[in-house]
């Protein structure tokens, strides 16, 4: 496809490409030539010409053009606005590592995407089934994303949940966010929130032993 016909970044891309980075691609892309395919959906014809909206390859499409290349490879697929969020997560998850808060981002955008073309609210269940993964996985990037939207949290904070989650205690919103308020403005240490957690926290099952 030629990449004058290409519209990008699509409403999938959370985050712009650092200048350096697609640099680096397009020095990779003149040494090796294209690997994969870009992914994109058809548009609607303008000034007689197809368009196609990039899903998945926004970095190889703009290292493509700073090359002047003509063309790209691409794989053109029919899809609606939650099935492109939905192939854009899943590719990128699987691609790379992406920062848990763009994760995040991309489950409320599937979840609202869905709500649009069903009518009513998508639960975590059914998109831990589109996205496969489980529902405490989605539940945990939405409520860590959303205690950082509410309180002003810096990206690139680590969600703590990662750390709470396995100490077998009964985690409540209340408490994590306690503890998060505690890790931000007050400098709680790691020893700290084991302290917190063992205070607040009741044992799920006294077989389990409590809070090790």
């Amino acid at each position: 496809i030629k990449i004058d016909h290409l519209e990008y970044p699509g409403p999938w891309q959370q985050r712009p490409l650092g200048v350096a980075f697609v640099r680096r691609l397009a020095r990779d892309m003149r040494e090796r030539g294209q690997i994969e395919p870009i992914t994109v959906r058809p548009r609607a014809r303008a000034n007689g010409r197809a368009l196609y909206q990039v899903v998945n390859g926004d970095g190889r499409a703009r290292a493509g053009k700073l090359n002047g290349w003509d063309t790209l490879r691409a794989v053109v697929k029919q899809m609606d606005d939650w099935e492109a969020y939905v192939c854009y997560l899943l590719d990128n998850m699987a691609e790379r590592k992406m920062p848990w808060e763009e994760v995040a981002l991309g489950i409320l955008a599937v979840e609202q995407a869905l709500a649009r073309k069903t009518g009513h609210p998508c639960n975590s269940r059914h998109l831990g089934r589109v996205l496969h993964r489980s529902k405490d996985w989605i539940n945990d990037h939405k409520r860590a994303f959303r205690v950082v939207q509410a309180h002003g949290i810096p990206r690139g904070f680590v969600p703590h949940y990662k750390l709470l989650r396995p100490l077998g205690c009964g985690i409540t919103f209340a408490i994590e966010e306690t503890i998060l308020q505690g890790i931000i403005n007050e400098k709680w240490t790691l020893e700290r929130v084991y302290e917190e957690v063992h205070e607040r926290c009741k044992p799920r099952s006294s077989a389990r032993g409590g809070c090790q």
